[in-house]
């Protein structure tokens, strides 16, 4: 008799389930809605090791994205891309668009000075520079299946996203892998005051 009722109470729980599903399925059906990706995935939750040794690299990652495309193109990776690379580890040094220079002979030029100017942009597209940071070599090619290093909670669906976009404005991409060594101090630009002096004895 008690096996009985295990089997019956067994069966109404599995009748219960199913009918809670299919109610589920119906609404979804009904108001034109699809499950999210949130809701049909897994949870990969990670706990991460210390902080592993090796030889520092930078990435020098170079687009030719649609013209006039830049500041999308930026927007998307400040606020989808670069945090959780660098939750993960990474350290953006930044993006740049090339720049089409023309040379001021008023201030030295440098059509003497045996570089060539590099000005990419053309009429079709705008040339985009990114430089990265990574640790090692490993912690680079870590960073490919970057959901084992972070997970995939909110802040991995904006970077999807953001990547998702970043693929619509490029036309062709490049990558350079770099090692040396980093130099202690920022730039900066002191221009003279434009004042004259003379020579005085004393």
């Amino acid at each position: 008799m008690t096996r009985h009722n295990h089997d019956l109470s067994r069966r109404v729980t599995l009748m219960f389930t199913r009918g809670i599903r299919l109610a589920l399925l119906s609404l979804v059906m009904l108001t034109g809605n699809t499950l999210t990706a949130e809701e049909q995935r897994d949870v990969v939750a990670v706990r991460n090791e210390q902080a592993q040794p090796g030889q520092p690299i930078t990435t020098m990652r170079h687009w030719r994205v649609r013209k006039g495309s830049f500041p999308q193109f930026l927007k998307v990776s400040q606020e989808g891309v670069w945090p959780y690379f660098e939750k993960i580890g990474a350290r953006v040094v930044g993006m740049w668009q090339v720049m089409n220079v023309t040379t001021d002979d008023a201030a030295g030029g440098l059509e003497n000075s045996g570089y060539q100017v590099m000005a990419d942009n053309g009429e079709d597209y705008d040339e985009v520079i990114l430089v990265t940071r990574y640790a090692s070599l490993d912690h680079w090619q870590a960073t490919r299946n970057a959901v084992r290093l972070g997970g995939n909670g909110p802040d991995y669906d904006a970077l999807i996203e953001a990547l998702a976009v970043r693929r619509e404005l490029t036309i062709e991409t490049s990558l350079t892998f770099l090692q040396g060594f980093n130099g202690p101090n920022g730039p900066y630009y002191l221009p003279g005051t434009g004042e004259q002096f003379s020579k005085t004895d004393r």
